[in-house]
């Protein structure tokens, strides 16, 4: 029975992709009997195993047969965001040209806030955030721990991450000084992982050497803390006021 399931209650449809086992999947849809008998799980399971070619046959099947694979249902989380999300961890790039085209939401959260965006910068995959910004990726948009795509960014000091951050500022008009939920910048995240190059472009396009966290820290306060001398003396050449207090009664005067 092709629509049986075995003893754990599975398909074979739903193992034969779990195999990556691409003639069998074939030779299922050939076959298959049942109108949309298996949801849309065995074709998440395909993209979660970076299989572009088994993800490519349920979609061509799934439009043969007028079957609606709900990649953005909002019932089902889990389908929701597992396709793309991913894609993205596994930069499968073919795989995400392929969803987004077939009307992925490109700023579909997962259950922790990832997005596709956000993940593709962890990953400081330039070739994927291009593709997910020209395709309405929000860059402004914060995970569930309050980090937007620049601020992820800024905690890694890395040539990848230089030149992400290089083509958000210029291409992307992401905010330069966007606030995550503690209130942090990008100039501010970046001191306090003291990524000194990712600082001095920052400072270069205009971030704001003044602005305060939500316990009021400065970029001048947090670069004192880490002894970052570097840093200290480029912000006050671009005017960094070191009478601003923090909620600690702190200034760069009262610590230095």
């Amino acid at each position: 029975d092709i629509n049986g399931k075995d003893k754990y209650g599975e398909y074979p449809f739903f193992c034969a992709v779990d195999r990556n086992n691409i003639d069998i999947v074939k030779l299922i849809i050939n076959y298959a009997v049942k109108k949309n008998r298996y949801g849309e799980y065995p074709f998440l399971w395909a993209i979660g195993n970076n299989n572009i070619e088994i993800v490519k046959l349920i979609i061509d099947y799934a439009n043969e047969h007028n079957i609606l694979l709900d990649i953005n249902g909002k019932e089902k989380l889990l389908e929701n965001y597992f396709d793309l999300i991913s894609a993205c961890k596994n930069e499968n790039e073919k795989a995400i040209k392929r969803l987004v085209k077939e009307g992925t939401n490109a700023n579909a959260e997962n259950e922790i806030g990832d997005t596709p965006l956000s993940i593709s910068c962890e990953k400081g995959n330039l070739s994927i955030i291009k593709y997910l910004i020209e395709n309405g990726a929000e860059t402004d948009k914060c995970n569930s721990t309050g980090n937007s795509p620049l601020n992820l960014l800024c905690k890694i000091e890395s040539e990848k991450s230089l030149k992400i951050i290089n083509y958000l500022i210029k291409n992307a008009k992401v905010d330069i000084n966007f606030k995550d939920k503690n209130g942090n910048t990008p100039l501010l995240m970046a001191s306090y992982f003291r990524n000194n190059e990712i600082i001095l472009k920052l400072i270069e396009n205009g971030a704001d050497p003044n602005i305060q966290n939500n316990f009021g820290n400065t970029p001048l306060i947090v670069s004192y803390y880490f002894k970052n001398e570097k840093i200290i003396q480029e912000l006050k050449k671009k005017g960094a006021d070191m009478s601003i207090k923090n909620k600690y009664g702190e200034n760069y005067l009262s610590i230095a």
